[in-house]
């Protein structure tokens, strides 16, 4: 069957409640219809593809679309991607175009983005399903739902993952992630319409490689990131990564979670915010310093030159 089966066998232990709840059987039963009477995008044995290519355990990024690309050959089960050869529609050309302005990596010949779902980005949309030039056709028929739950699960299951919510619409739906335990990119959409009011300049890539990175490069010597800013006037504790390391160091770790600027104000630290991440060397601390942890176990410290430890 196309609704039940066709899915990875990890999402499928995970998801397993929602497909036996009545929406979801209606569900089915609705979009089964669909294909045998007239032209559905993706192709059915694609509808769960966002989930086959990026298994559970290997997950660190989330991005959520809205609905299937309705163009003849475009919807891959991907959001945002298109099938090989496939012409880029705009708000992919767009989500390229910042790609290359913030990583300096050159546009691709191809739209297909199995490269990312492969490397960990879940590439989501709230609605898997849509008739053949008519958008939003399958809205409002138990996609959403089941969509919602895919999100519930990995917000309950996962910490330390990114969640790039472009538009008003992802951002309600990935609004029960954790920001105090993940880290929330937001902007408008990418789409030719908003593109200019803060989707182009708003660096999720680097801010998502910079999260996940292993350690900064060897002319920073022990330092280690702990604070990565971001759009919303927040400075992100991100430990987790270091974790082992710093134990090493005899730094015991209780505690992650995010300090406001005003906090941070208080304790003693200014910064230029804007350059956090073009200059790293601001926001760092070294491992191996002594005191770094205070007595709950969060780890901060202002060393002499006004920068962060």
């Amino acid at each position: 069957t196309i609704m039940d089966v066709r899915i990875a066998e990890d999402w499928k232990a995970i998801l397993a409640e929602e497909f036996e709840k009545p929406y979801f059987a209606a569900l089915t039963e609705f979009v089964r219809a669909e294909y045998a009477a007239t032209t559905v995008f993706p192709k059915g044995k694609n509808i769960f593809r966002a989930f086959d290519k990026c298994p559970f355990d290997k997950l660190k990024v989330v991005i959520i679309g809205q609905d299937p690309y309705h163009g003849e050959g475009q919807a891959n089960g991907l959001c945002f991607s298109v099938g090989e050869g496939v012409p880029f529609p705009p708000s992919l050309q767009n989500i390229f175009k910042e790609v290359n302005s913030d990583t300096g990596a050159p546009i691709p010949q191809s739209g297909e983005l199995d490269r990312w779902a492969e490397q960990g980005v879940l590439m989501l949309n709230a609605v898997l399903t849509v008739r053949a030039h008519q958008a939003a056709s399958h809205a409002g028929r138990g996609w959403e739902q089941f969509t919602d739950a895919v999100v519930r699960a990995i917000a309950e299951r996962k910490s330390g993952v990114v969640y790039m919510l472009w538009g008003s619409y992802a951002q309600r739906k990935g609004a029960i992630a954790d920001p105090n335990n993940n880290l929330i990119l937001k902007s408008v959409h990418p789409s030719p319409l908003s593109s200019y009011r803060g989707f182009f300049g708003s660096k999720p890539f680097s801010k998502t490689n910079y999260w996940y990175s292993d350690g900064l490069k060897s002319e920073y010597g022990t330092s280690y990131p702990a604070y990565v800013y971001d759009s919303n006037s927040y400075l992100y504790i991100h430990i987790e990564n270091y974790r082992n390391h710093l134990e090493k160091q005899g730094v015991k770790i209780k505690e992650a979670r995010i300090i406001s600027l005003e906090e941070l104000k208080e304790i003693g630290c200014s910064l230029d915010t804007n350059s956090c991440l073009t200059a790293p060397s601001w926001i760092y601390y070294t491992a191996s310093w002594s005191g770094t942890a205070d007595a709950n176990g969060r780890v901060w410290g202002i060393s002499t030159s006004g920068k962060l430890q």
